[in-house]
């Protein structure tokens, strides 16, 4: 039968191993967190007092993990990939990014369903206060479980596959068939030399722009 190899994109996300949760909902690590502490990220252009936050970028990565869910459960996972591309590009830099107008442009440009992920964001446990949310947290417990130390990370059937200075689907190809398969077409290797079919997972960081 044919073959196939199903991706699910994840976002790496922190817990800063809870040294930052708070009392009153409010985070002990200032803007590098949402949810009081709970969910954490790096400085972007490492600069506390200015530029881009991690809790920004933390509200990215959850927006990328909405987008993933309300458009895989429809049958358009593709838009996801048109999206990332279409953010890279147009938030290119902090003060695009600031504004907010490109992440709109960005989300239309690619047919995304603004409202519905808007309400997976919220429905999943929002990023104020003092609440976990679940989409956030699978997140959070999926790297560490899986012992995620460097981004961007591969795996198929649970099995870490690495990616150096190739692209993802050679790393599969490199791994399974035994052969390079860099420069293939949209459509993939012959259909005939695959491997059974496999479940993939990309973990990787939100890219936000520096200053």
């Amino acid at each position: 039968g044919e073959a196939n190899i199903t991706v699910e994109p994840r976002l790496y996300i922190s817990d800063a191993n809870g040294g930052c949760l708070g009392t009153d909902s409010e985070s002990q690590c200032f803007t590098l967190c949402t949810n009081n502490g709970r969910y954490c990220s790096i400085d972007p252009d490492n600069d506390i007092d200015g530029g881009l936050s991690g809790a920004e970028a933390v509200a990215e990565s959850l927006r990328w993990i909405c987008i993933w869910k309300v458009h895989s459960q429809a049958g358009d996972s593709a838009l996801w990939w048109d999206y990332t591309a279409a953010f890279l590009e147009q938030c290119s830099s902090a003060d695009v990014f600031k504004d907010k107008t490109c992440i709109k442009s960005s989300m239309e440009s690619a047919s995304i369903d603004i409202v519905s992920v808007g309400q997976c964001m919220q429905d999943s446990g929002g990023l104020f206060g003092n609440s976990t949310n679940e989409l956030l947290e699978k997140d959070l417990i999926a790297g560490k479980l899986a012992g995620v130390d460097t981004l961007p990370s591969l795996f198929v059937d649970g099995k870490r596959i690495g990616l150096s200075e190739v692209e993802p689907i050679e790393a599969i190809c490199i791994e399974f068939l035994h052969k390079n398969c860099a420069g293939i077409g949209p459509d993939g290797p012959d259909q005939t030399t695959l491997v059974p079919p496999s479940e993939g997972t990309i973990l990787n960081t939100t890219t936000l722009p520096s200053k």
